[in-house]
């Protein structure tokens, strides 16, 4: 009887031990995961890019403060939020494209312009990029990449516009007008300095 008794007593210490070492175990591994998760969220914080990091079902898990500010909503609102309520259809339908095409690699990135669409239904003009990550416990994470190209959109198309102006005037006036650039290479020659 001693003897059940004591080996009882001691698997039950075994037990014990056990569940202790795994708890140690879990909380080390959930520290060192706390810890390398704030790492990579600083990471993120720190560059230029929005970047947000949704799932399969295209639900938001991730959003860095960038990206908050692109679309005006607060990082809490992301979370959780359909990555597509972002995106016009046009740009859903191309986004699901791009999805298909990485998703066979993950070494690969797509990139695209798109427009986003802010919290107040406004549309800023982004360069998107996507690429993937396959884990085994949290299936394909799809990382996007946002950066705000209104700006230089703006600017493009005011350029576009000075151009076609400057081009009516100079068809308008009564001399040839050619214009060289720094190589002395013809950029431009009205009607009239084309027939002299």
């Amino acid at each position: 009887m001693k003897r059940s008794f004591r080996g009882e007593t001691l698997q039950q210490k075994v037990n014990a031990l056990e569940r202790k070492i795994k708890g140690y175990e879990e909380r080390g591994s959930q520290q060192d995961i706390q810890e390398m998760t704030k790492r990579l969220e600083k990471i993120a914080e720190m560059g230029d890019d929005g970047i947000i990091v949704f799932d399969e079902n295209y639900q938001v898990e991730f959003a860095n403060t960038v990206a908050s500010e692109l679309t005006e909503y607060s990082k809490e609102k992301l979370v959780g939020m359909d990555f597509r309520h972002l995106l016009d259809e046009k740009d859903i339908s191309y986004l699901d494209w791009m999805h298909s095409e990485v998703e066979a690699d993950e070494s690969k990135r797509l990139c695209t312009e798109m427009e986003v669409l802010t919290e107040k239904g406004l549309k800023r003009d982004a360069e998107v990029c996507i690429t993937i990550a396959k884990t085994e416990r949290h299936g394909v994470k799809t990382y996007a990449y946002l950066r705000d190209i209104t700006e230089r959109k703006r600017m493009e198309r005011e350029i576009r516009e000075a151009t076609k102006r400057f081009e009516k005037i100079a068809e308008m006036g009564e001399d040839g007008i050619i214009v060289f650039d720094e190589d002395s290479r013809i950029e431009f020659a009205n009607q009239r300095a084309a027939s002299s």
